[in-house]
């Protein structure tokens, strides 16, 4: 099975392959992954785990990227820090626009996409005796403006704006128990909105062909949280390998997250590009 899936990426990455997508670090079909362990040093830890497809048609030509379609992304959390146990799923699905030109900015060409739907979630976290599930329907929203160099050069090489909102759309559901027993608890607002920035340095080659790339970063981001109205902040470096017109591989990241009710924490991720990777081989 796992043999199709994969052929059946390459089928269409290949038919992609020779669009302007070739010449545009956004793509009309991308399948991407990813995963995060975080952990609270002697307090506990956890993983993040995500999936997104998105496949979009639109008419281009080699210099402008116009397309619209749909998307769908799916995330996992679980964690234990100290004693309390988290895991949370959701889902989300919508509309997706991708957009761009090589020729909008002097020095800049200019790329982004972004994502509009609903998302559901599920819940449940466990202290004790204390036992709680919560299911939300949500207004979902996230997206990125990306400027690219036109002459390759750094320290600025690529610069990235990223959001991801979202705001409860109707009265969501909340169970709690005490020791199996069902108690009163008021329901938790899952609403939030993060801002990240992103700066590529530079992009080098790493085969003679010049098709692959590394490319470091350097990251940052803020966090506010609608449920106590509290602000996380993030920094951390990155190291992406990428095709030659920084179509993303594969990222590697660490950082470090400021969080002023449960204190600093640290994590480590990686995140794949399932169709560029598949392009990256076809066109081998």
């Amino acid at each position: 099975m796992k043999k199709i899936i994969f052929l059946l990426i390459c089928l269409l990455s290949s038919i992609y392959a020779e669009t302007v997508e070739a010449q545009s670090p956004i793509a009309n079909f991308s399948l991407m992954g990813g995963n995060t362990y975080f952990f609270k040093p002697n307090r506990g830890d956890g993983s993040y785990r995500w999936a997104e497809a998105r496949l979009l048609f639109g008419k281009e030509n080699d210099y402008r990227l116009l397309s619209a379609g749909v998307f769908f992304n799916y995330v996992e959390v679980g964690s234990k820090i100290d004693s309390f146990l988290y895991h949370d799923q959701e889902y989300s699905g919508g509309l997706a626009i991708n957009f761009g030109s090589q020729y909008w900015m002097m020095s800049n060409e200019v790329w982004g996409w972004l994502n509009v739907g609903l998302k559901y979630s599920k819940d449940r976290g466990q202290i004790d005796l204390y036992d709680t599930k919560q299911t939300d329907k949500s207004f979902y929203m996230s997206g990125g403006l990306m400027l690219k160099n036109t002459m390759n050069e750094g320290p600025f090489f690529i610069k990235k704006l990223l959001f991801d909102f979202r705001a409860p759309t109707k009265q969501g559901e909340r169970h709690a128990y005490w020791d199996g027993l069902p108690t009163l608890d008021s329901l938790s607002n899952k609403g939030r909105i993060k801002v990240a920035l992103e700066n590529t340095f530079f992009s080098t080659p790493v085969n003679m062909a010049q098709t692959l790339r590394f490319e470091p970063k350097i990251m940052g981001s803020i966090t506010n949280e609608f449920s106590d109205h509290r602000n996380i902040y993030s920094l951390g470096l990155g190291l992406t390998l990428a095709r030659e017109y920084s179509q993303e591989l594969i990222t590697l990241e660490g950082k470090v997250h400021f969080d002023p009710k449960y204190g600093t924490m640290y994590s480590v991720g990686v995140m794949i590009s399932f169709s560029e990777l598949a392009k990256a081989i076809v066109n081998h």
